[in-house]
């Protein structure tokens, strides 16, 4: 059974994936509803970019923030994950300095 969370109206939307996360695990429902809101209005909003390069460092952008509340939810292979989808992206797109920022994020985890 999982914690049901307190409601927190003014708490940002990433804190309380991270909380949810960290009452329930991974699968807590309320943390992959949070989740999958979050990532489909972020993802919503990279479409609306018109630019290609400018695409590409939002998804990278998306993907390290993920990894950033995975870390902070102490969940750090999913972290990984997270860098690893963006490091893809830098790779495939040239991005070679970002690619090594990303390595250097990984490390730290």
């Amino acid at each position: 059974m999982f914690e049901e969370l307190p409601p927190k109206e003014n708490e940002p939307v990433e804190q309380k994936i991270v909380d949810a996360i960290k009452a329930g695990g991974l699968e807590n429902p309320e943390a992959v509803r949070l989740m999958s809101e979050w990532a489909a209005r972020e993802e919503a909003r990279i479409e609306t970019i018109s630019d290609i390069p400018e695409t590409r460092q939002a998804q990278i952008a998306f993907e390290r923030k993920r990894a950033q509340i995975f870390t902070e939810a102490g969940h750090p292979a999913a972290a990984i994950d997270a860098l690893n989808d963006a490091y893809i992206i830098a790779l495939n797109e040239g991005l070679e300095e970002l690619c090594e920022d990303i390595k250097q994020e990984e490390s730290k985890i």
